[in-house]
């Protein structure tokens, strides 16, 4: 669940359009950027089971940075080093304890809404209780279950932002781009190399946020 991120990415710049929409696109994928650093030093894995082609899921241990404690550990630590690095601007605009609980939440939403598309491997704590709903095998529902929220998210954010529409398209095709991988990420080859999955997640989370970046940076 790529785009679904960034949907909730999208809410939370709707409910508080002062903040900055890179930050939160940093936020809702900070979960899944620490998984990918993991899994390249080798503490958490991921996997293509026999039956993806049926399922589209893959086979993840990740009982550290997908847990929910852990969740909750990580979202701690990104709205602390934002309280601390971006503190100064949104002291200005009067968004500092709004932007903090903002950051927070959306941090945890990484695992909520994981918790509803993953199978039974959704760890309360390293070594728990796993959840899942597993939405994700029933495709093509899930993906166009997920995009309506994401759209209705996108459409909060083109009311309430103040960006140019120049800015809001950019942020657009982003989103665009983004639900475009998600379908290749169910229908298309997965690649059988963790490290070739790991550093291209990174640099795919790393355009979304480079992109929400420039077109919500300051004029």
């Amino acid at each position: 669940m790529l785009v679904g991120h960034l949907g909730a990415a999208l809410a939370a710049k709707a409910i508080e359009p002062r903040m900055k929409l890179g930050t939160l696109f940093a936020a809702a994928l900070f979960v899944d950027v620490v998984f990918w650093l993991l899994v390249l030093a080798g503490v958490e894995h991921i996997a293509v089971p026999a039956d993806f082609a049926v399922h589209h899921l893959y086979a993840f241990d990740f009982p550290f940075s997908h847990s929910l404690i852990g969740t909750v550990l990580l979202a701690v630590l990104f709205a602390f080093v934002w309280a601390v690095w971006g503190g100064r601007r949104a002291r200005r605009h009067g968004a500092y304890w709004d932007g903090i609980a903002l950051i927070a939440a959306t941090v945890l939403s990484h695992w909520l809404l994981d918790v509803l598309v993953h199978g039974p491997d959704m760890p309360a704590v390293p070594g728990g209780l796993e959840l899942g709903i597993g939405l994700w095998r029933y495709q093509p529902l899930a993906f166009l279950v997920e995009m309506g929220l994401v759209m209705a998210a996108f459409a909060a954010f083109a009311v309430r932002s103040s960006l140019s529409t120049g800015r809001k398209i950019v942020a657009g095709v982003t989103v665009a781009v983004a639900a475009g991988l998600t379908l290749e990420g169910v229908y298309g080859t997965p690649a059988n190399d963790p490290a070739v999955t790991a550093v291209s997640g990174l640099m795919i989370i790393g355009l979304c946020v480079a992109a929400a970046a420039w077109a919500d940076r300051s004029r």
